[in-house]
């Protein structure tokens, strides 16, 4: 195998095998004959696929129970030591333990004198110092090694300090050649999240793209899929959507071809996104569906590449279709996830405090009830009802009406102070000194952590209507019909019902029950005008059980059920809405509902 010697730079590749003396001298002629034989098929196979330009040769030189080999191209020297020490180590995995092939490997670059019969000079003497320094499975290079290669490899050369070596007079600084895929894994992984933290896109980039060639020639599609997911999210935010939607499709195919739950569960993660944001919702739910199955199977609480804001976006989607449920709550609430606009619409996001007065009063604090076993505790819950009464979700509550309105016999000072002491108690009592907050005499409820539904079915109701108002496309109507239905499920009774008819009470009471019943009739209305008339009658039946004294929704009852030919039961109906109205208000059906009596007996008949 003997080869003209090469003249200028070159790189040095010494390899043998690393027995420890005990072990070796355990081992019979027949047991050493087979390992060398294997270290020389595995070393000359890697020298004879050796890819080279005509004019660049490389050499191969037996040294007894190892080799030397020389490369005009350290990347060429680095890849091939890589190789060998994972042929080395996939021959090792098949012999199950036995007989272990211990290959170690030291790589230096440098000018040597070339002669006839071979190679002289410091940095051959080096090279092989360097693999007699090494242990089985390690290949050690010269720092000058790592120099050459900078950032053109896909590899990680891992400074190791400088090294006492046999027969250099000084210690000479050398690196660790990372060769195990999992380990470059690691690495190229740690190098880019560590770069996203920083929010050193650039370096960010860098990394994935070292990270993707070390991928392809180690044949892991784990870390190509991850790297390809890191360029993906880095052209999305460049706006380079092309680029990043074939990255995306790259991930993909690799999180397949991988079998790994992690490079799984964030291409799908990031699938979704993509879907979401393109309105495709059944592709992004359905990504979506597969990512959290995952990701709760293997406790996963965030993406590779992590966003908060765009994690609690996913978080909304997952909570409005009903996915994953108690896991999606438990990633908002160890990551304290909080979307943009706070998802007011979703009394299943996990809230903080959730203040309920649509029929009753009550508070939870993280799902759990909170009782008030004392009567002292009735002027802070006082506070509350106010704070809420008076809409202290936007602008906030002027702290002089609160202060009158519940001390209105108290000077203006004591009722301050007053005020200032119930404060402290109520924010006590929740827990959450940042739940309510005071700024420029102005008290606000924060709804990070606070929902309300009163709020809620205010917010919604007025989202719908701007959707009503909006032309007849189809999802702006699915929108408006969604929220309105969400509206009437969360309205469960009279504003804080069973408490003292305070002005201050009353007046958001009427008004929250007019909207109910506004919003009852429209999607009553709207069904009809379908002709779904089951779903109308359910929208006039939820009305009935609100408001019994509401004569137009007992009338739309018997008017569905006569397009449903159910007669009898529209009759029934009738029936009931006469004593309802003789008993309450001493007064009969109107013209308009004895029509729709009229038609019914006539039909009958």
């Amino acid at each position: 195998m003997q080869r003209k010697t090469q003249s200028g730079i070159v790189t040095f590749l010494f390899t043998d095998v690393d027995y420890p003396a005990p072990s070796f001298q355990t081992l019979n002629e027949g047991e050493s004959r087979t390992l060398w034989r294997e270290h020389s098929e595995i070393v000359r196979e890697e020298y004879q696929g050796q890819t080279r330009p005509a004019g660049q040769p490389v050499e191969l030189r037996n040294l007894g129970d190892g080799f030397m080999l020389v490369f005009p191209n350290v990347l060429d020297a680095l890849a091939c030591s890589v190789r060998i020490q994972q042929e080395a180590s996939l021959r090792n995995e098949r012999a199950s333990g036995e007989n272990h092939l211990p290959v170690r490997i030291g790589l230096h670059a440098g000018e040597p004198w070339p002669e006839k019969d071979g190679y002289f000079g410091k940095s051959l003497l080096i090279a092989k110092r360097l693999c007699e320094c090494a242990h089985g499975g390690q290949i050690l290079a010269a720092g000058l090694v790592h120099k050459l290669a900078g950032q053109r490899t896909g590899y990680t050369l891992r400074d190791i300090g400088p090294l006492t070596l046999r027969g250099v007079a000084e210690p000479f600084p050398a690196c660790e050649v990372i060769w195990s895929v999992e380990a470059m894994s690691d690495h190229h992984l740690v190098g880019i999240r560590e770069a996203l933290l920083r929010g050193d896109i650039e370096e960010a980039s860098l990394q994935a793209d070292l990270a993707l060639k070390t991928g392809v020639e180690t044949g892991s599609p784990f870390l190509s899929a991850m790297s390809h997911l890191v360029k993906t999210c880095i052209t999305h935010e460049q706006g380079k959507h092309q680029q990043a939607s074939e990255h995306l499709a790259r991930a993909l195919k690799d999180a397949r071809r991988s079998a790994s739950p992690e490079a799984q569960f964030n291409a799908l993660w990031t699938k979704a996104q993509f879907a979401f944001e393109q309105c495709d919702e059944i592709s992004g739910l359905d990504s979506l569906q597969k990512a959290l199955k995952i990701g709760r199977e293997r406790g996963y609480l965030s993406a590779f590449v992590d966003r908060p804001a765009i994690a609690a976006e996913l978080c909304v989607h997952a909570l409005e279709a009903g996915i994953e449920i108690e896991y999606v709550k438990d990633i908002i609430r160890k990551r304290s996830l909080v979307p943009e606009t706070p998802p007011i619409h979703l009394e299943n996001w996990p809230w903080t405090l959730k203040i309920y007065t649509l029929g009753r009063f009550m508070l939870t604090k993280d799902d759990t009830p909170v009782k008030f076993p004392r009567k002292a505790q009735q002027r802070p819950l006082s506070l509350l009802m106010a704070l809420i009464a008076f809409g202290a979700f936007d602008k906030g509550t002027g702290d002089a009406q609160l202060a009158d309105t519940l001390w209105p016999e108290a000077d203006g000072d004591v009722a301050h102070r007053s005020l200032a002491t119930t404060l402290h108690r109520l924010r006590k009592l929740i827990g959450r000194h940042d739940a309510i907050q005071l700024r420029e005499c102005r008290l606000t409820m924060d709804p990070r952590c606070c929902w309300v539904d009163a709020w809620t079915f205010e917010n919604l109701l007025s989202q719908a209507e701007t959707m009503w108002r909006k032309d007849s496309d189809e999802r702006n109507v699915r929108q408006a019909i969604q929220m309105t239905q969400t509206a009437i499920d969360i309205y469960r009774g009279p504003f804080l019902a069973g408490e003292n008819d305070e002005p201050w009470i009353l007046s958001p009471r009427e008004r929250l029950q007019s909207k109910f019943l506004r919003s009852i009739n429209k999607l009553a209305h709207y069904w009809e005008g379908a002709k779904q008339w089951k779903k109308a009658a359910a929208c006039y039946q939820r009305g009935l059980e609100v408001d019994d004294l509401t004569e137009e929704f007992y009338r739309g009852i018997m008017i569905c059920y006569l397009q449903l030919g159910l007669r009898a039961e529209a009759l029934i109906v009738y029936d009931r809405c006469r004593k309802i109205l003789s008993a309450s208000l001493n007064v009969q059906p109107s013209r308009e509902t004895e029509a729709v009596r009229e038609s019914l007996l006539t039909k009958t008949s």
